[in-house]
């Protein structure tokens, strides 16, 4: 998907949590396929707005999104 974060992808974990990973150059996992620890579901890149603009701005947007703050 494009946003943003360029191309994404969310993963729901069975505990509800969901990660995010953005800016992606491609994407190799499809919609509702499950997924290994380990496995590759893209590569990193520099999609969507990126500060600076272009490869110089390659990099991974990594959200946890409804877990707990381990550190309050």
């Amino acid at each position: 998907k494009q946003s943003t974060t360029g191309n994404y992808i969310r993963i729901l974990h069975p505990n509800g949590v969901v990660t995010f990973y953005g800016h992606l150059d491609s994407i190799v996992v499809s919609a509702n396929q499950s997924i290994s620890q380990g496995q590759v579901i893209g590569y990193i890149g520099h999609t969507g707005y990126t500060i600076p603009a272009g490869a110089l701005g390659c990099h991974l947007h990594f959200d946890v999104r409804g877990a707990k703050n381990p550190f309050r």
